[in-house]
């Protein structure tokens, strides 16, 4: 027979575990400091990058390569994973700051949904979410397209 501490431990770690399987699913090899860095734009949006060197402990360069991965290109032209959007601070052009994008936003509210199921990152981000859940119930119900009526092409 297992106790509610028992039960509320596995709980927690199975949490954990799909939130892990979850941040696999966008980069299967995602490094820690990724998932970290991606973690102090959600607490704290706005962040320049020494900022979230100071946060996380990394240097300069390994923020500036994690949040390159985590934007819309990669280096060398890459596709990235469009999570987070660096923008120039309009207080000072040197700067830059560092917010999540739409994607990001969805992406870390279906995450922390696994921890807490009424998250919400902002009311545009759930009627994203809400509409993406009808579209695809709506394709789980569809019938296949019917092929009656088509002419077939000789091939």
């Amino acid at each position: 027979m297992t106790t509610t501490t028992e039960t509320t431990k596995r709980d927690a770690a199975f949490t954990v575990s799909r939130v892990i399987n979850m941040l696999r699913t966008l980069s299967p090899d995602m490094p820690m400091q990724q998932a970290d860095i991606l973690f102090q734009v959600v607490l704290h949006p706005g962040l320049t990058m020494a900022e979230l060197s100071k946060r996380t402990g990394l240097s300069q360069s390994s923020v500036s390569r994690n949040i390159q991965a985590l934007s819309k290109f990669h280096r060398l032209g890459k596709p990235g994973l469009d999570l987070v959007d660096v923008v120039i601070d309009p207080r000072e052009s040197r700067r830059r700051l560092i917010f999540l994008t739409a994607s990001g936003k969805a992406f870390v509210t279906k995450l922390l949904r696994n921890v807490d199921a009424d998250y919400s990152f902002d009311r545009e981000t759930d009627a994203r979410l809400e509409i993406e859940r009808m579209h695809e119930e709506a394709m789980e119900k569809a019938e296949p397209a019917s092929t009656r009526g088509r002419i077939n092409k000789p091939q």
